[in-house]
Parts: C-alpha cells; structure tokens; sequence
C-alpha cells in the first residue's frame, strides 16, 4: 500500500498532516510507517474564492495532483481540504464512476463507519471525503 496525499493548497496544512499522519500511524520503527508520496502545489486557485466566483478554477491543477499520485504507484489518496470537499463542489466527471475502495484518514481499507471521516476513491480517479455525523 502506498498513500497519495493530495495537498499544497496551503502548505502548513500539508506539513501538518504528514506530522499527525506519522505520529497516529502505531509504529514501532521507522520502517512500520505508510508509504506516503505528497503532492503539493501552491499553485492551485483558492478553492474558497473559486466557490465565491462559482468557477472551477483549482479543478484542472487538482486533477494533476490525483494523476501525478496514480503515477507514482499510490493506491489510495487523501484530499487535503480542511474547509469543503472539492469533489463535491465541482462535478469532475458527468458520468457515474465505480467506487474502487473506502479508506480511513490512514489509507487503511475500512467499511462504513459512523462519526469517521472516510476516503471513497473511485475507479477515474477521483476521491470523496465523507463524515457520516449520527
């Protein structure tokens, strides 16, 4: 398993994921931590502004991050993106996609879980995040 961690839409947030990633994962050794590649990229349009604007203006850059992750053998990817899911306010795809795994903030496989954020990665690509509050 290696996670792909789409980030860079605000550095620290990025820095401050791969710290509480590495302090949660329970590893003995350095060698027990997940295999990690982090996709960070300032670059991408504020996400905040483009929602404002109604445009998709980070959508291109985001879909960059995922393919460069897909490359680089990640087979699951967390979406950096403390404020709002950018896959649920830009309709990256018209068709349905199949959903290709179900993962936890630690890319651990994980079924349907109450009150946990969870990652639905789907067969193009694409990654939704989900919290399910009961």
């Amino acid at each position: 398993m290696k996670l792909g961690v789409l980030g860079g839409m605000g550095p620290a947030s990025s820095a401050e994921f791969m710290v509480r990633l590495t302090y949660l994962t329970p590893a003995k050794t350095d060698q027990d931590h997940i295999p990690t590649v982090l996709w960070s990229d300032p670059r991408i349009p504020d996400r905040v502004t483009s929602i404002e604007n109604n445009d998709d203006l980070p959508l291109a850059l985001l879909i960059e991050g995922i393919k460069g992750l897909q490359l680089s053998g990640c087979d699951s990817i967390a979406n950096l993106n403390l404020i709002i899911t950018t896959t649920s306010l830009f309709d990256i795809t018209q068709n349905k996609n199949d959903l290709v795994q179900i993962t936890d903030m630690l890319g651990q496989e994980n079924p349907y879980r109450r009150n946990t954020p969870l990652f639905y990665i789907y067969d193009d690509g694409t990654v939704e995040k989900r919290i399910i509050i009961e």
